[in-house]
């Protein structure tokens, strides 16, 4: 009989050491029998209603599943279910809830470092032919460059394809380290010593897919009316583009047809899997519908440095412009917007780091925040802060702001009694600490381009 070894390199579900015999296979049908570890996550953004696969897991004791820090940072308990003894994630075995989550302390959001996390459920597993416990690498466990190893997930089966409601795997091998390194270092990303590459080296189609992380927040603000805010839209998502579309981000109407939104919301997504709600402050309900007809991400959006997150998209159908909807103004190439001007960010999101999304619109005043200054502070974490982003919040004192993921949603600069986009909400830190205020892109940075493709 082969032991399987589950390594610390959590993405989709696990990769695991295998005998070095068999075929490399490209998302083959696997059994849960055969992989009684496996758990399927399984994820509403409101902790009621329709729970969908959103990460893989690995039993390791009848209460621990082992998993990624990306899929539970920042999520609460009552968010997440977890399945197991199932080979297919919507039905059979057995679901539990959640009693903990535990995110890695030095995981770290922007480098994918110690991206490792456990979680615990509330009633023990009970172990049977389809519920096992795999075996942890120890600390000292050798595994050459080259290893033939196993990563088993529901993910996606391409980049552009569809999350798989049965449990695939993919047998690859181990890449060494330094040659990872190198590579991944011309796009500006770090690969650490906490890592072990895979795939299958020069040679497409191997390997594992993601899906789309968890959204948003909103520190320290108070509701909205969408009578004050009526660009607000909520961009609705569906990973297979039927059934019940839940919030995913948020975004702004700049034309009849167009919304403005960050280009991290869009990026390899088709456009099915995406519908807006406009004219409504409640992300779930009211307003308008729309299909959307086409996505367009800027060109030079790196989804590595979050430099260039910007993108427009388009709706099949026309909005009627009314007293919950109109466009919202697009600053000028050259629009004066000097350091601590007070803006206004909007969103969806929870009202703290850790919270439950918020159904209704909510704002919060913040300020600008110098570039150099934001610069200077992201580089002590090793982020980079680019002339096309625009930092916002409260400095030194905290708790207003964005949040990771309440991606796409605007931040408003009032001139003249006139509201202009300035900012489209990127990325932060946590959130809205006072060291590290929030990012967006700049928007006049790329006025330009938004006029040339609304």
């Amino acid at each position: 009989m082969t032991r399987v070894v589950l390594l610390l390199t959590v993405c989709l579900a696990s990769a695991s050491a295998v005998p070095a015999t068999g075929r490399i296979a490209i998302g083959s049908t696997g059994y849960i029998s055969t992989y009684p570890f496996a758990a399927s996550l399984l994820y509403s953004r409101i902790g009621v209603g329709v729970f969908t696969q959103a990460c893989g897991g690995s039993i390791i004791t009848y209460k621990t599943v082992l998993t990624s820090a990306y899929c539970l940072h920042g999520e609460s308990v009552n968010t997440w279910r977890v399945r197991v003894g199932s080979s297919t994630s919507s039905s059979g075995g057995v679901v539990h809830i959640l009693s903990r989550i535990i995110v890695h302390p030095l995981y770290n959001t922007r480098t994918s470092d110690n991206d490792i996390g456990l979680l615990h459920v509330s009633t023990p597993f009970a172990m049977n032919s389809n519920v096992k416990p795999g075996t942890i690498a120890g600390a000292n466990f050798y595994l050459p460059d080259n290893k033939l190893v196993e990563a088993i997930g529901w993910g996606l089966r391409s980049n552009d394809g569809e999350p798989s409601n049965q449990l695939l795997y993919d047998r690859i091998y181990t890449i060494n380290w330094s040659t990872c390194q190198s590579r991944y270092s011309e796009i500006g990303r770090t690969v650490t010593s906490n890592m072990v590459c895979v795939g299958k080296l020069d040679v497409n189609g191997y390997g594992q897919c993601v899906a789309l992380p968890p959204a948003v927040r909103i520190v320290g603000g108070s509701n909205a009316a969408i009578t004050s805010y009526r660009f607000a839209a909520s961009l609705l998502h569906s990973r297979i583009g039927v059934g019940t579309f839940i919030y995913g981000c948020g975004g702004s109407i700049i034309t009849n047809r167009v919304i403005l939104t960050a280009a991290y919301c869009l990026y390899n997504e088709p456009v099915y899997r995406w519908r807006v709600r406009v004219g409504s402050a409640r992300s779930s309900t009211g307003g308008v519908i729309h299909n959307t007809q086409r996505t367009l991400v800027h060109p030079n959006y790196n989804p590595m440095t979050a430099d260039n997150d910007i993108a427009l998209l388009h709706s099949m159908t026309v909005f009627v412009f009314n007293n919950n909807v109109n466009s919202v103004g697009v600053p000028s190439v050259n629009y004066n917007l000097p350091d601590n001007q007070p803006v206004t960010a909007l969103g969806w999101g929870a009202t703290s780091y850790g919270g439950q999304l918020s159904d209704t619109l909510r704002r919060v005043d913040i300020w600008t925040v110098n570039r150099n200054v934001c610069r200077t502070r992201y580089s002590e974490l090793g982020y980079s802060v680019t002339d096309n982003m625009l930092c916002a919040g409260w400095l030194d004192v905290g708790g207003r702001g964005a949040c990771i993921g309440d991606t796409g949603s605007a931040l408003i600069h009032l001139n003249r009694n006139v509201q202009t986009i300035v900012g489209v909400y990127s990325w932060s830190y946590n959130c809205a600490l006072p060291r590290y205020p929030s990012v967006n892109a700049f928007v006049p940075r790329y006025t330009n381009w938004i006029l040339a493709n609304a």
